[in-house]
């Protein structure tokens, strides 16, 4: 997972695959943001859950990387 934000863009890939690309100034935040990582499971987005998943579930995270403006 990779987001890039700048004053004009945001733009989030996974593995590489750009999946969003918004590069519309009026909708990028323009104060500071805090990052929150969290497991959320079913909701409004994507759908609930399938059956099978599992529960509990964990959710391990090895590096979090934060880079300021170039």
């Amino acid at each position: 997972y990779r987001a890039e934000w700048t004053p004009s863009r945001v733009a989030l890939s996974i593995d590489g695959v750009i999946v969003l690309d918004d590069a519309d100034a009026a909708h990028v935040p323009q104060k500071p943001m805090q990052l929150i990582l969290c497991l959320a499971v079913g909701g409004t987005w994507p759908g609930s859950s399938a059956p099978a998943t599992c529960s509990p579930a964990s959710f391990d995270v090895h590096t979090v990387r934060i880079w300021g403006p170039p």
